[in-house]
C-alpha cells in the first residue's frame, strides 16, 4: 500500500510538473508572439507629415522673404556692376581726352 501511495504520489507530481511547464511554454510563445507583433510595428512619418498649418504658412513667408532678398541682391549686383563699369568708362574717355590734349 505504501509503494502504491508513493507511486500514486511520483505519479501526480509528473502530472503537475508536466501542466506547469506546458503552461510556462504557452505563456512564453505569446510573450514572443507580443514582442516580435510590437517590434514589427513601425511609425514612420516624415517632418513633412507632422507639420502644423502655421508652420506651414511661416515657412512659406520665409520662402518668399528669401526669394525677394534673392532677387534684390541680384539687382543692387547688376546695379553696382553698371556703376563700376560707367565710372571706368568715363575715367577712360578722360584719360583720352587729356592724351589727345597733350
Amino acid at each position: 500500500m505504501k509503494n502504491l501511495f508513493l507511486i500514486l504520489t511520483i505519479f501526480l507530481c509528473l502530472i503537475g510538473c508536466s501542466n506547469n511547464n506546458t503552461n510556462e511554454n504557452q505563456t512564453d510563445s505569446i510573450n514572443n508572439y507580443e514582442t516580435s507583433t510590437n517590434t514589427n510595428i513601425q511609425i514612420t512619418l516624415s517632418p513633412y507629415q507632422i507639420k502644423s498649418k502655421e508652420l506651414e504658412e511661416a515657412e512659406s513667408i520665409a520662402l518668399n522673404k528669401a526669394i525677394k532678398d534673392t532677387e534684390q541682391k541680384i539687382q543692387n549686383d547688376k546695379r553696382l556692376t553698371n556703376e563700376k563699369s560707367q565710372k571706368f568708362q568715363n575715367e577712360a574717355r578722360i584719360m583720352d581726352s587729356s592724351i589727345e590734349i597733350g
